[in-house]
């Protein structure tokens, strides 16, 4: 199995560029060449969201990997610098964005995950893999249609002694192994070296509090938690026909981290973006490509970096 992460940082520009207009999530439905495809999960749509409010952006994550564009509310932009009270007095500079990916297996096949704006349907749904078949199960599906939110400050209270904030009780450090996901799911710090994810045995939410994390050969920070103001989330593209591109899935689980940092220079104009890819799958992918869609509304430069582990 191989891991990919990718880490993609968005800034802002100042060209004007046109946008699609988003149309209305249709539900899924069968077309030719999609019957033909094995799916072992019928997981419901991905529904949660949560915005990115932190220093001067304001924007918006969903569930299912797409992010950007008010899906819940009259489908226009959503990606404000300077960040807003009043988002009718904003200027977005993007319009929508998400993870692309896809591959040839070994037989020459074409296996595509993507999404844009829900026109057709989706091709992620929220949640683990089952990391030996890499089946999906509609109940885990639901249990993690969320989006979950930390911040630094608060792990660094609970770490000085303070009672455990609810973000910290709530982290997805473990996955279920009676479903047989991933023993490890959102990083975190195992103080006592046991291997589960228990806040009132001292664990906490991976930033790297000490300021000791050492870097790989590339020069990649080993910490697992990045930024001040930190949403995870984690998703898959195995539950489901693929009705957004009519693809073959390809089995794979990713887990995402959207992130801020509290500065005082252009860093404050910045999100960013770590995505870790796991082909839960027994196929390897052959001539795989991965991007980060992006619809903007103004010119935004994009810096993306992969990592095969």
């Amino acid at each position: 199995m191989k891991k990919v992460i990718v880490i993609l940082i968005a800034l802002s520009g100042t060209a004007l560029f046109g946008r699609e207009k988003a149309g209305t999530e249709r539900p899924a439905a069968t077309s030719s060449g999609m019957a033909a495809q094995r799916v072992m999960a019928s997981c419901a749509a991905p529904g949660a969201s949560k915005e990115v409010w932190y220093n001067n952006v304001r924007t918006i994550i969903f569930s299912g990997g797409d992010m950007w564009w008010d899906r819940n509310g009259n489908g226009n932009a959503y990606y404000y610098i300077p960040a807003v009270q009043n988002r009718a007095q904003g200027v977005s500079s993007s319009f929508a964005g998400s993870i692309w990916l896809g591959g040839l297996d070994a037989g020459g096949g074409l296996k595509v995950a993507a999404m844009t704006y829900r026109q057709n349907g989706i091709d992620f749904w929220p949640g683990p893999l089952d990391t030996v078949d890499a089946s999906a199960d509609p109940a885990v599906c639901a249990k993690y249609d969320q989006v979950y939110t930390i911040t630094r400050a608060e792990v660094e209270g609970f770490k000085a002694g303070g009672l455990i904030p609810l973000n910290v009780s709530n982290w997805p450090g473990n996955g279920d192994l009676s479903k047989r996901q991933g023993k490890r799911l959102a990083p975190f710090v195992d103080v006592n070296f046991d291997d589960l994810y228990d806040p009132t045995a001292g664990d906490y939410p991976a930033y790297d509090i000490e300021n000791k994390a050492e870097k790989d050969a590339l020069g990649f920070c080993k910490t697992k938690l990045f930024g001040d103001y930190t949403i995870f989330w984690v998703f898959n593209d195995n539950g489901g026909l693929h009705t957004e591109t009519g693809g073959v899935p390809i089995g794979v689980e990713v887990r995402a981290q959207a992130f801020a940092f509290k500065t005082n220079d252009e860093i404050n104009n910045m999100t960013f973006y770590n995505y870790e890819v796991f082909n839960r799958s027994s196929f390897q992918l052959n001539q795989t490509y991965f991007t980060v869609w992006t619809d903007a509304d103004l010119d935004i430069s994009l810096m993306i970096m992969l990592v095969v582990m």
